[in-house]
């Protein structure tokens, strides 16, 4: 009887995700089971494949190796993230922005996978793996079959590797640009082409390990006034994913016409040396400018450039409701709303009906007290964004002065205690603390900007903020 592949994969991610904290007779057990597992039959249909024989020897150094067979598509286009590179199936529209030059490489007929270094490698070598007897990892080492003195961004490599069951594993090894040697293990993730990456990568135990993000506090009630961002558009449908790259969310709004706005956000696995390695939150959105989309039935396809957006290619259908909770505890993300952009320049404000100048380079429009600075360029930009009566929101999801600061705290993404909400302080993240005078301030940082909330001593709030990322200093504040 075939064992499904599903199970065996959730056997596998659960082992060798982690180091095992179980004793050495109990972890033996398990891949004495793992063993009979494999042997009975996890390939599809349950026919049982052998894999090619095993040299050890070093394999091909070069493209100079058998090359493989380019698909002009891929079995999926989604993208596994690590690091180091991105993995995907490899297709000939994939390949056009290297001009045709890459490496390849051939061990069996199976896949052909993509390799983008993101970072330089060197001594970068594939092997096959068998399964461990010891403590560690569930897989070691076993045979090489390719290596490289090293591989470089701009420099793919297609690499035609089978797959028998979800079961087989492939180690990668290579040191990093700061001479740290890494290994990772690439077996195929058990899951469909339209659901997520067909394969996964996992870092040996051996390697330092990054503390997770904080887990989000999902029970929480709903705020009055709790609203979406303003896609430009009237929204006529709802759409999700949950099941995408590293805690993957994505909100998708769609309207008439091909119309939609899609905004996601992921955990990357990054570098931080000479510590080892963080997960930096990743937040993005586009919208049909830069993609189109095809509903069917309650699924949706999002066609995009992978090149440039990394969003997920199938969403589900949602009710407004179910969208609005799930968008709760999405971070803050390309949601600022203000009356005008911040390129804006004194004179273009002075020439917009309704601009009020309060005082040198205050001025005030639809309630919003717009600030601007000079900077050691020399120019002039608006510093921030204030509201501080009851009104407009600045984009922070309908919060207003006068409610309570733990009200617009439920608004966003949470998890216990106060930093971080959600992030890391190298990239987007949410953070409740206080004032020098001992007030409590929310502050939630997207890419473009850094979003704070002003509360007096009863947690009352008494202003909204928003300050525009600039590369430039400003002179004074």
């Amino acid at each position: 009887m075939a064992v499904p592949p599903a199970f065996c994969e959730t056997i596998f991610r659960r082992l060798a995700s982690k180091r095992l904290e179980w004793g050495d007779a109990v972890k033996r057990m398990i891949l004495l089971a793992l063993t009979i597992l494999l042997l009975a039959g996890c390939g599809a249909g349950g026919e049982r494949l052998t894999p090619p024989e095993l040299t050890g020897e070093p394999g091909p150094r070069s493209s100079a190796a058998p090359a493989a067979d380019i698909p002009e598509e891929p079995y999926s286009y989604y993208i596994c993230q690590t690091p180091w590179f991105t993995l995907r199936d490899a297709y000939a529209a994939a390949l056009e922005p290297y001009g045709g030059e890459y490496e390849s490489f051939v061990y069996g007929e199976g896949p052909v996978l993509l390799i983008e270094p993101k970072l330089a490698m060197s001594d970068f070598c594939i092997y096959t793996t068998e399964l461990n007897e010891g403590p560690g990892d569930i897989y070691k080492l076993a045979g090489r079959i390719y290596s490289r003195p090293s591989l470089a961004t701009g420099t793919p490599l297609a690499a035609e590797l089978p797959f028998y069951g979800s079961m087989t594993a492939y180690g990668i090894r290579f040191e990093d640009e700061y001479g740290e040697q890494i290994t990772l293990f690439l077996s195929s993730g058990g899951l469909g082409p339209e659901e997520a990456c067909p394969y996964v990568i996992t870092m040996s135990s051996e390697e330092p390990a990054a503390s997770p993000p904080p887990e989000l506090t999902l029970e929480r009630p709903m705020p009055d006034g709790m609203s979406f961002p303003d896609p430009g558009f009237e929204p006529e449908s709802y759409w999700l994913c949950d099941n995408f790259a590293y805690r993957g969310q994505a909100l998708l709004l769609a309207g008439g016409a091909g119309r939609f706005k899609c905004w996601y956000n992921y955990y990357e696995l990054t570098p931080d040396p000479p510590l080892g390695y963080d997960y930096i939150l990743v937040c993005a959105s586009l919208d049909d400018g830069e993609g189109s989309i095809e509903a069917e039935g309650g699924s949706l396809t999002l066609d995009c450039d992978p090149e440039t957006a990394s969003a997920p290619r199938l969403l589900r259908s949602a009710g407004a409701g179910e969208a609005l909770e799930f968008w709760r505890d999405m971070p803050f993300n390309d949601e600022a709303e203000l009356p005008v952009p911040p390129d804006a320049t004194p004179e273009e404000l002075a020439a917009t009906p309704g601009a009020e100048r309060l005082s040198g380079d205050k001025w005030l429009l639809d309630g919003v007290e717009i600030q601007f600075g000079a900077t050691e360029g020399g120019k002039t930009l608006i510093r921030s964004y204030n509201v501080r009566e009851p009104g407009p929101d600045l984009g922070l999801r309908g919060a207003q002065v006068g409610e309570s600061i733990y009200s617009v705290r439920n608004r966003f993404a949470a998890a216990e205690g106060n930093w971080p909400l959600y992030g890391d302080i190298k990239g987007p993240n949410g953070d409740f603390g206080y004032s020098d005078q001992g007030h409590p301030v929310l502050m939630y940082r997207d890419n473009n900007f850094t979003a704070r909330v002003f509360a007096d001593f009863d947690g009352t709030v008494t202003g909204l903020e928003m300050l525009p990322h600039w590369d430039e200093r400003f002179t004074s504040y």
